[in-house]
């Protein structure tokens, strides 16, 4: 993974299982940004429909999931 230099976002969300490409745990951003976090989701909080707020950048990598754009998840929590 190659993190990018942009600044952090802090975002509100919902998580979202998808079978694609084997299985993967994204996000949906309450503005219907649609995001793939490129290091793991804690297991706490691996449930369907789980919101959340997280803080994010912008990270690239290859041969990335074509659900949504990656991120590097700095810090995610349940929402408050």
């Amino acid at each position: 993974m190659i993190s990018s230099d942009s600044p952090t976002e802090k975002i509100a969300g919902t998580i979202h299982h998808k079978s694609l490409e084997g299985g993967f745990w994204g996000i949906v951003v309450s503005d219907g940004r649609r995001l793939v976090p490129v290091n793991p989701i804690p297991s706490r909080l691996q449930r369907e429909g789980t919101r959340i707020e997280a803080e994010i950048k912008a990270a690239h990598v290859l041969g990335a999931v074509q659900w949504g754009t990656p991120v590097e998840v700095m810090s995610i929590d349940l929402a408050s």
